[in-house]
């Protein structure tokens, strides 16, 4: 209970947010949307997917998604409030890694219900016990792969044998979720790219803290925003669904 108070102290919002009613088309909305309940969604979930619509032409699905890349979603990136428990200190979280947090961990319940493996990354200055991580949002299952990471991609720590990992299992379409689109994601993407695999960004499970750049109205955030996922798509990501992705796994599922 008190660190729910410090967190409304230290974050009472003077302005209420406003946000871009969804623009998707209803073709785009049938593709990416499918059994996704927009109504539910928090209003800041639904404005990202209207980057959808700078897309020329939906992505070619490969035969199977081969795991998700679950990147820091951790209290640290994504809780409104302190960053630990008790402790006064700068916030990071902010509206939409909150509500990103909650929408992507019910979604990766429902990929490792599909059978398809999970990548925990965390960042620590060394290794941890799963239960000695603040995982935010998301709820590490014994089954889930736990990936230490002290750098922005989760390539660059050695000692994590991330790449071996993957390509031991034939891991090559990798699902992205987690924070920071703009940081630790990016360059995990990025060295996952130079290195051969594919990378899928599932907009609806990424988000920004947007801790460097408290300066800039929301609107020119989001110009910042749209322009790094360009870049990315440019390069080679494919920017989809969650819904789309796990729409694509069970139909591929043979059934019982």
């Amino acid at each position: 209970m008190k660190y729910f108070q410090l967190s409304k102290i230290f974050n009472s919002d003077k302005n209420t947010p406003t946000y871009e009613p969804l623009s998707l088309t209803d073709d785009q909305i049938d593709y990416y949307c499918r059994d996704m309940d927009l109504n539910a969604l928090h209003p800041v979930i639904r404005q990202k997917l209207n980057f959808l619509t700078r897309l020329k032409s939906k992505p070619t699905l490969p035969d199977k998604f081969d795991a998700v890349i679950n990147v820091d979603m951790q209290k640290e990136f994504a809780k409104i409030g302190p960053i630990r428990d008790f402790l006064l200190a700068d916030r990071r979280g902010n509206i939409e890694t909150e509500a990103v947090a909650q929408h992507a961990g019910q979604m990766i319940k429902a990929f490792r219900a599909s059978g398809t493996p999970i990548y925990s990354i965390y960042t620590a200055n060394r290794p941890r016990h799963f239960s000695m991580i603040d995982f935010y949002g998301y709820s590490y299952d014994i089954l889930d792969k736990l990936v230490q990471k002290n750098t922005n991609s989760a390539f660059q720590t050695a000692e994590n044998d991330f790449a071996a990992r993957l390509d031991k299992h034939g891991h090559k379409n990798l699902l992205f979720a987690g924070f920071n689109t703009c940081a630790c994601v990016k360059e995990t993407i990025y060295d996952a790219l130079k290195k051969g695999y594919k990378p899928w960004l599932m907009i609806d499970c990424t988000g920004d803290d947007n801790i460097n750049d408290r300066e800039l109205s929301p609107e020119i955030l989001r110009v910042h925003k749209n322009v790094l996922l360009l870049e990315m798509h440019r390069k080679g990501v494919e920017i989809i669904t969650s819904a789309v992705a796990l729409q694509h796994i069970r139909s591929a599922t043979p059934r019982p």
